[in-house]
């Protein structure tokens, strides 16, 4: 059965939640590759038990909180929260590696945001930018 939808809104969302988005999510690890390549995980329970835990300590703890925050600072075009909880969700990531693929993910999504004809419009000061932020 084919879904079909006219509404611009669920489109646009469906398709920055599209796994095919280009802005290097699958060039990152979040450190799975090394751990495999450490011998920390060694089979499949291992390598589940990771992402169980990079889902419910990270995803679920951290980043959807920080999302909602940003939706709604965004929806009421509240640039200082939006600053505040970037600055926020940058401060939580625990190594200059995680950092560096969460602003490189934001800067390339803000990119094809730029190319889609749907400019942010964050002011100069904002610095760098997570992924989280440019999604919210």
């Amino acid at each position: 059965m084919a879904i079909t939808t006219t509404d611009v809104a669920l489109l646009r969302l469906l398709q920055l939640s599209s796994a095919a988005l280009p802005v290097g999510g699958y060039s990152f690890s979040q450190g799975l590759e090394y751990a495999i390549d450490d011998g920390w995980l060694r089979d499949e329970s291992d390598v589940a038990s990771w992402l169980t835990q990079q889902l419910s300590e990270s995803l679920a703890a951290v980043d959807l909180p920080v999302l909602r925050r940003q939706c709604e600072a965004a929806r009421c075009c509240d640039m200082a929260m939006l600053e505040y909880w970037n600055d926020y969700i940058l401060a939580c990531r625990e190594t200059a590696e995680l950092r560096l693929t969460d602003t490189a993910m934001g800067r390339a999504l803000v990119k094809l945001l730029d190319s889609l004809d749907f400019s942010m419009n964050l002011p100069e000061t904002f610095g760098d930018i997570s992924f989280v932020t440019a999604f919210a």
